[in-house]
């Protein structure tokens, strides 16, 4: 699916929201790390995902906007370029696994990095 193409040709677009809310239905602590949950919970941030897909959502985006330097030392991770590096891959090669994941089962998605 190509994200222009399926954006020109449609009046309506349906995205996903409130992936905090839900994260924190699922156990993140108010004011906690979201991004944590990436790498200690996948299972969770996929089955978020999911749910959005489930109910109509034609574009998800990753739980990875604060994966940055700057956002996760503001959460106590004390981060430096290499080690950042690597746990962006890490979101990634997650991000990449869902949308395998989520292919399978769902024949039009697009799922984004959210950086």
């Amino acid at each position: 699916m190509n994200l222009l193409n399926t954006i020109s040709n449609s009046s309506i677009f349906i995205s996903d929201g409130a992936m905090g809310t839900n994260l924190q239905s699922r156990g993140l602590e108010a004011g906690g790390c979201p991004e944590s949950f990436n790498l200690l919970h996948p299972e969770i941030v996929s089955n978020i995902a999911k749910s959005f897909f489930d109910a109509g959502s034609q574009m998800v985006l990753s739980n990875t906007f604060g994966a940055n330097r700057f956002m996760l030392k503001k959460y106590g991770y004390l981060i430096k370029f290499p080690i950042e590096h690597k746990t962006y891959n890490k979101m990634k090669c997650i991000a990449n696994y869902k949308r395998k994941e989520e292919k399978k089962k769902i024949k039009e998605m697009i799922y984004l990095l959210d950086l």
